[in-house]
């Protein structure tokens, strides 16, 4: 696997010397976000820059600093340069100095970090190995109460072959949140197509963020210019950084989740992790199997916030679609109550109708549901209701818990 960049900085400086004064500039890009747990900037002087790097975190750690596109310019030390810093105190990577005075020089440099205790492997081909319970417990990337099933699993065979990686089927424009707290180091959200062609490879919208122990997390397949957040940005866990979706090389609406570390100069891992779904230890997401980030009060008797994705009001139903969509009706109509369910399962469904405001319900159905049904619909005949012509409300509940409400309105029968 190549190198993963865990934060690019450019830099131009332009040194021009005369008899006068030598000018310099220089300009660091959006995104370089300083104050930060690990950073690498320039200590600039007419002729030379030292590229020192600050460690602000309390152990050591290793980074690498690769200076590239020289022009006029040359290193103290071969490339790359890695130094190891101690716990809050700054080092110096290497110095970049003009070759010839009196003509423009010119470099790029981008770094990379780990904790200094990272192990090192070289030439070798990562296993795929049991999550480590003791290591950092990861929030399932979505809202609390949000309940979604996994796709894809570690080294999964459609597309996660030696990788720790996790494909969860968050659906099209649902809202995907950081598992863990970091720096956003790639926002990316340019790319439209999706589709399991190998052009699309590579061009899926992206948020990588950076963590405080060094690991990077990658965030995969956002919807076309729905990514929520900014390169530099800090995030906090359970922050929302993008609607999902399925661009680049997908065969439908998902998000890829991975965590990444840095194993040598050139070489990063996937490494498994992690989730905190409620229950009494951590768990390790497996395919086919659904995962709820808990409610924040801590209840665990309450339906999924998503069991019900949308209820809709329509005059048919087409290959298990709404058609017609509408609230108004004349009395000699029938109408659909159609459900878009987001958590499948067995569930006893009751519609209640409330007529012109009533406190009790004027009549309910009920409705068995299959475990596999994402899609679900209740027929109501208006012609057959006395009185019908007023509004109503429809409540809807899932095993007794309600889980979603609308309206429509009815009107006398048209003469003839």
């Amino acid at each position: 696997m190549g190198l993963k960049r865990t934060l690019i900085c450019s830099l131009l400086i332009c040194c021009i010397a005369n008899s006068a004064a030598a000018q310099s500039s220089s300009q660091l890009p959006f995104g370089v976000n300083t104050g930060q747990w690990v950073e690498c900037l320039p200590r600039q002087s007419t002729y030379s820059a030292s590229l020192r790097v600050t460690n602000r975190l309390n152990h050591k750690v290793t980074v690498t600093v690769r200076p590239y596109a020289l022009q006029n310019a040359r290193a103290n030390k071969k490339l790359p340069a890695t130094v190891t810093v101690a716990p809050k105190s700054t080092v110096t990577a290497v110095v970049i100095s003009a070759i010839n005075r009196q003509k423009i020089w010119y470099y790029k440099y981008e770094f990379d970090w780990r904790t200094a205790a990272t192990p090192q492997v070289k030439n070798k081909v990562s296993p795929i190995v049991k999550a480590n319970p003791k290591s950092n417990v990861y929030t399932l990337p979505w809202p609390p109460g949000y309940k979604y099933k996994v796709i894809q699993g570690y080294n999964g065979s459609f597309s996660h072959q030696g990788k720790n990686a996790i494909d969860f089927g968050v659906p099209d424009g649902e809202i995907v949140c950081a598992a863990r707290e970091g720096i956003v180091i790639e926002a990316l959200g340019k790319w439209k197509d999706g589709g399991v062609k190998e052009q699309l490879r590579g061009k899926a919208n992206t948020v990588r963020i950076r963590h405080p122990d060094g690991t990077t997390a990658r965030y995969v397949h956002f919807q076309y210019d729905g990514v929520l957040v900014k390169t530099g940005q800090q995030v906090k866990t359970g922050d929302p950084i993008g609607l999902a979706g399925s661009t680049g090389y997908s065969s439908g609406p998902h998000i890829h989740f991975e965590v990444l570390r840095v194993l040598t100069d050139k070489r990063t891992e996937t490494i498994p992790v992690t989730f905190n779904d409620g229950s009494a230890k951590p768990v390790v997401p497996v395919k086919d199997k659904w995962y709820m980030n808990p409610f924040g009060n801590g209840a665990s008797n309450q339906l999924p916030t998503n069991t019900l994705r949308k209820l809709t009001i329509c005059r048919s139903v087409k290959d298990h679609e709404p058609v017609d969509k509408t609230r108004s009706f004349t009395a000699n109509e029938t109408l659909n109550v159609h459900l878009t369910i987001g958590v499948p399962s067995d569930y006893d469904i009751q519609f209640h109708y409330f007529h012109n405001g009533a406190k009790q319900p004027t009549f309910q159905r009920t409705l068995k549901a299959e475990t596999t049904w994402t899609k679900a619909y209740q027929p109501v005949d208006l012609s057959g209701l006395d009185p019908s012509v007023g509004k109503w409300t429809v409540r809807v509940l899932f095993n007794g818990h309600p889980v979603g409400n609308t309206f429509f309105k009815v009107t006398a029968e048209p003469d003839k």
